[in-house]
């Protein structure tokens, strides 16, 4: 593995869907899932509420990723500096400025405009991260503004940063054809914590990070609300879905679909 500045998080999986129990049997390929499962998720582990559109889990503990790649802690600065588009490339991460979405990635119907990243603190701000940070979040020194609009180099299926107080926050992924995976949505109550998303297996090809609901037809820029976050982070996620993982109950729900259709495709007795 990878690593840019910064610590690696640890492994495991402590999430829930719905309120359901997991179903025993172990998915070991998630992907498959994506064509056939639409999920909507909600998390309230703290007053802040973190939800996902899509074929996608939101994750909102950091123990959530797994095989991680990369960590971007925006503390090299200078202050108040365009983050360089490159500055986290050997990470895997490479941001874009000063393109329509669709000139990154062929294939996203999204209309938007990818802006440059800058390091600052929270001076001329106020406080954004207020402790404590739910979900194992962390925020020091610089961080973000006007972060963004990533790909990335290696296999990433899953990402999370720390999202300030500031509004209502969207992460917002892509499929390397260009079409929409899914939608977490951040909505913050005087708060801040560890926001992520899980794709299931499938793919990153371009993910964005703003106040801009691109589901409901919204355009991509850091025009409103100006959004705050820290600490990212990037990883491959899990090679086999473990028991209690969100994509297993999902997958256990497809399963028995399946096993119903077949049961009613026999043909009956004579």
């Amino acid at each position: 593995m990878r690593f840019g500045p910064g610590t690696a998080v640890g492994e495991g999986m402590e999430s829930t869907i719905l309120n359901l129990e997991p179903p025993k049997p172990v998915m070991k390929n998630p992907s498959i899932l994506v064509a056939v499962v639409s999920s909507v998720c909600l998390l309230s582990a703290h007053a802040g509420t973190i939800s996902s559109q899509g074929s996608v889990v939101a994750l909102d503990d950091i123990q959530s990723l797994q095989g991680v790649l990369g960590l971007a802690t925006f503390n090299e600065g200078p202050e108040d500096a365009d983050v360089p588009l490159n500055f986290y490339a050997s990470s895997g991460l490479q941001f874009h400025a000063n393109v329509a979405l669709s000139d990154i990635l062929p294939g996203v119907a999204a209309q938007g405009l990818a802006y440059n990243p800058v390091f600052v603190n929270s001076g001329p701000f106020g406080l954004q991260f207020p402790d404590p940070i739910a979900g194992g979040g962390t925020a020091g020194g610089l961080f973000a503004l006007h972060a963004g609009v990533v790909t990335f180099t290696d296999r990433v299926t899953q990402f999370g940063l720390t999202a300030g107080q500031n509004k209502t926050q969207y992460i917002t992924a892509w499929d390397k054809t260009g079409t929409l995976i899914g939608q977490v949505k951040w909505e913050p109550d005087n708060d801040a914590a560890f926001v992520g998303i899980d794709t299931l297996g499938v793919e990153i090809g371009l993910l964005t990070y703003g106040n801009d609901n691109i589901l409901a037809g919204e355009f991509y820029d850091f025009g409103g609300v100006a959004i705050f976050s820290d600490d990212w982070r990037w990883a491959s996620g899990p090679s086999v879905i473990p028991e209690g993982h969100p994509a297993a109950l999902l997958a256990g729900s497809v399963l028995v679909g399946w096993f119903v259709v077949r049961r009613s495709r026999r043909p009956s007795a004579a």
